[in-house]
């Protein structure tokens, strides 16, 4: 069957797989940034066939190393340079999702395909899932450690935003058992933040940060982009060095992704900011990793550093090997919430009723 991806783009050429060989291999080893999509591989079920393959699926349990993702669909607002955007906070929502979640985690705890085989690693992304209350991140948790078979290690990671993660929220989740947090802080710069529409200031993302890592409880890890509008060279280190000082314990440096339908996309477009040249973001890539080495953290993967062995990274390194994942939740590979699938990274995820 013709993967759900396909349509009109040109195939590649075998030379696009190498890199290109000169002195600044950072800026030009290779001419574009290509993004690899998780629907790639993915295929349509008919309607007359979903009962009767989902039925198969669910009857067959899991092997070798398994993940779990609960996806958590809403945002305060939408960050400038995001392409994930799905839906605007409302706190109504909040429980009722949550209910829905508990529900669908609750349903199939017996079956082979859930039942079956450890879970290595959790993850509950989105989306903002601190934009829910402390009572419903407590007992989605909980859920999570009632209803799936965890393995005794497994990694428990809440993605978080600054403006959205209060102290309740943080000493209610620790409770229920997440072990990881991971806050998307982009970049600490006042300035920049505020013009990408992320509402905390420099500050606040660090107190809030120092509050996670003296709690001693899970391994705290932050995401920084390079390339975004109006950060220089200067700003970008001093956001690295920032976040070595604060004391977390991991760190991904990510390139800016020019996501078509984001509004930074659009705003760049129409002028409105000048973005960094991607031929410059080798340099802020060197420059990062440069103090990162000096301050003795150690590379696990070609974007992120841990200082501390209590980061693991499970989930995020797994997933990009191809483990199985139990997904939960509207954006999680299936076409609606009511049945979750088990998919996987590079092969087939299937889109069941």
């Amino acid at each position: 069957m013709k993967p759900a991806c396909a349509g009109g783009r040109p195939s590649p050429r075998i030379d696009d797989f190498f890199a290109r060989v000169s002195g600044t291999p950072l800026a030009d080893a290779f001419p574009v940034k290509r993004l690899v999509p998780p629907f790639i591989g993915m295929q349509d079920i008919a309607d007359d066939a979903r009962d009767a393959c989902w039925k198969d699926i669910s009857e067959q349990p899991r092997n070798g190393k398994s993940l779990a993702y609960l996806h958590i669909p809403f945002c305060e607002n939408h960050c400038l340079f995001c392409g994930f955007y799905q839906n605007p906070w409302k706190d109504a929502a909040g429980a009722v999702y949550s209910d829905a979640l508990v529900a669908q985690l609750r349903r199939d705890a017996d079956k082979a395909y859930q039942a079956a085989g450890l879970v290595n690693a959790v993850y509950l992304g989105g989306g903002t899932p601190s934009a829910l209350s402390a009572a419903d991140l407590s007992r989605l948790v909980k859920a999570i450690r009632d209803y799936l078979p965890l393995a005794p290690d497994c990694e428990i990671t809440l993605e978080a935003r600054a403006h959205s993660l209060s102290e309740d929220k943080v000493n209610a989740a620790l409770a229920a058992g997440v072990n990881r947090v991971s806050v998307g802080v982009q970049t600490f710069d006042s300035e920049v933040r505020r013009s990408m529409a992320r509402r905390n200031t420099r500050e606040s993302v660090v107190r809030l940060l120092e509050y996670l890592v003296a709690t001693d409880a899970a391994a705290i890890v932050i995401d920084l982009i390079y390339g975004l509008p109006g950060q220089t060279l200067e700003h970008w280190m001093d956001d690295v060095r920032t976040a070595i000082e604060t004391g977390i314990d991991g760190i991904d440096l990510y390139s800016l992704n020019l996501f078509p339908l984001a509004p930074l996309a659009t705003a760049i477009d129409k002028g409105k900011f000048t973005p960094v040249p991607r031929e410059h973001y080798g340099s802020y890539y060197a420059a990062g990793s440069e103090l990162l080495r000096d301050a003795r953290w150690e590379v696990i993967s070609t974007t992120h550093w841990r200082r501390t062995t209590r980061e693991r990274n499970l989930y995020n390194l797994a997933i990009k090997q191809g483990a199985q994942c139990l997904a939960f939740g509207p954006g999680q590979g299936a076409s609606s919430m009511a049945t979750p699938i088990v998919s996987s990274a590079t092969s087939s995820a299937i889109r069941t009723p």
